[in-house]
């Protein structure tokens, strides 16, 4: 690694994503954080150059999917006898008071993750993952049923669909199934953070483009230093970094490129 005054080049950052790591390297110099050389300290965090809010969100998004457990995958919505489905916010804060409210009656140290999306009329429902939500609690849909198409479709495949009676008893209707794969499942979360649903919203701040429980976990930095990028193959590359995902032993193999020992 080369370091020019306050800022450094071939400067790599590795964080942990739960069980697995993102590798960094910035192909431009990157301003260190006290001017100083920069070195192979864990845990210390390096400035770079500011994203926007649609990016900041989407990795925001997948870094809480990847680093925390959630047992199901939701679809929740609003009914427009009781709700209005076109008030974001009000549906953000209800629910999130419920949520409390439901950990605080029940015991259930329930936890979310939740992007909104806009129907054509302008009304809102939200997909997602939530975690800490026991089994018992849901009502498995039935084919018998006089239900919409895409959820007896998935039953005839033989994937269980479940009912939350308790969110529909109190907002509207809502299904839910099984996650089984984390990485998957957290790819197909973030595709909902979209440029679309930055305009719908109307704001800046990508902290409205999702809504999340307080208290879940983040990536750790491990790593940052000086590497020789030329001999791996990056999964992504852009004007101003690339990006590796690795498991274990896939890190192992990177680090070796390292200039500062790992």
């Amino acid at each position: 690694m080369v370091s020019k005054g306050a800022y450094a080049c071939d400067f790599v950052r590795v964080k942990r994503y739960g069980d697995r790591y993102k590798v960094i390297y910035f192909s431009r110099p990157v301003r260190l954080p006290d001017g100083g050389e920069a070195s192979g300290r864990r845990g210390v965090e390096a400035g770079g150059r500011a994203e926007s809010n649609l990016s900041r969100a989407r990795a925001r998004v997948q870094e809480l999917a990847l680093c925390n457990d959630w047992e199901w995958f939701a679809t929740l919505t609003l009914d427009g006898a009781r709700y209005d489905r076109h008030n974001l916010d009000k549906f953000r804060a209800d629910l999130a008071q419920w949520v409390r409210n439901q950990r605080r009656l029940r015991g259930d140290a329930v936890r979310y993750l939740i992007i909104p999306e806009q129907h054509k009329d302008g009304a809102w429902h939200m997909h997602g993952l939530i975690g800490g939500l026991p089994a018992a609690r849901l009502r498995p849909f039935e084919a018998s049923e006089h239900l919409p198409y895409s959820i007896l479709d998935q039953l005839r495949k033989g994937v269980q669909v479940y009912d939350w009676p308790a969110y529909a008893r109190k907002f509207g209707w809502v299904t839910l199934t099984a996650v089984r794969d984390r990485h998957r499942v957290a790819s197909y979360v973030t595709k909902y953070v979209t440029k679309t649903m930055t305009a719908a919203t109307g704001v800046e701040a990508g902290r409205h483009l999702y809504y999340a429980s307080r208290g879940l976990r983040e990536a750790e930095q491990i790593w940052e230093g000086g590497m020789d990028g030329v001999a791996i193959r990056w999964d992504w590359q852009g004007e101003y970094c690339k990006i590796k995902w690795v498991d274990e032993e896939g890190l192992q193999e990177v680090m070796n490129h390292a200039t500062i020992p790992y």
